[in-house]
């Protein structure tokens, strides 16, 4: 049997075997005192959970493929009852993952400019690869400003991925960067996540050294030096730790680069 339900309906005389399978259902909640769940509760939850995070209502509303003013103008109606249908509900729950409008928060965004410094790039450098203003990158760096507008967060973005997997050329940013702790792009398993650590930042705890991840950068002809830097560390690191788990291959990868290193110290 063809199903007749309109996809919006919140209710269907359908007896295709799917639909009565769900109206079966939907019956014996509520005869069990079940509260049903409705597609607009789950929308206003996710809507909250993203404003309480820093999303602007434009930016949500951006990010669901919705018209700008929607969720403000609904924010305003929401006292009074205001429901969402159905297909606009399961756009917000579908949303993108970026917004193309409005301000999200700053802080993932000044984890990228610092995992960038840690590998050697100035704050100029990301600004003028970014095609953004100077002084706006220097405030999204230093924490003076806790949201960023769509579009500065997306030219950040974009300017990561390209710079995220090459050293900067300031060996003084690079210096300073592992003086302040900043986490380089490797010690980030979501840099998205607020709730997120760095890999190895907890109390008494040593930063942890991927030796497989070393060895993946050699085989890819990755010059020792800049592997461990690509890594957030030092090539005596990575001796010290290959020495500790027993990785004669890493050592051998080593061989002539303690050397340079002790030179040109």
């Amino acid at each position: 049997m063809t199903c007749i339900r309109r996809p919006r309906a919140t209710w269907t005389s359908c007896k295709c075997p799917d639909c009565r399978l769900y109206t079966a259902r939907r019956k014996k909640q509520h005869a069990a005192g079940h509260r049903l769940a409705r597609p607009s509760d789950a929308a206003w939850a996710e809507i909250d959970r993203l404003s309480a995070l820093g999303w602007s209502d434009t930016a949500i509303a951006s990010a669901a493929g919705l018209p700008p003013r929607t969720i403000s103008g609904a924010q305003q109606r929401r006292r009074t009852g205001h429901t969402w249908s159905r297909g606009t509900a399961q756009k917000i729950l579908g949303h993108a993952q970026y917004p193309t409008a409005g301000t999200i928060p700053a802080l993932p965004y000044r984890r990228r400019i610092h995992a960038l410094n840690a590998l050697g790039w100035r704050i100029a450098d990301i600004a003028t690869a970014a095609q953004l203003p100077l002084p706006t990158v220097r405030e999204i760096a230093a924490g003076n400003t806790t949201g960023v507008g769509a579009v500065a967060a997306c030219a950040l973005r974009d300017v990561y991925e390209r710079m995220s997997a090459t050293l900067g050329p300031s060996n003084r940013t690079r210096a300073l960067a592992r003086t302040r702790g900043l986490t380089p792009p490797l010690g980030w398993d979501d840099i998205d996540d607020p709730n997120a650590t760095p890999v190895g930042t907890g109390p008494q705890k040593r930063a942890a050294i991927d030796l497989d991840e070393f060895m993946h950068l050699i085989r890819g002809s990755e010059h020792p030096a800049r592997a461990a830097h690509r890594l957030g560390v030092t090539i005596s690191g990575v001796e010290e730790a290959a020495r500790r788990h027993n990785r004669p291959d890493v050592l051998e990868s080593l061989k002539g680069t303690r050397h340079q290193e002790r030179s040109a110290a």
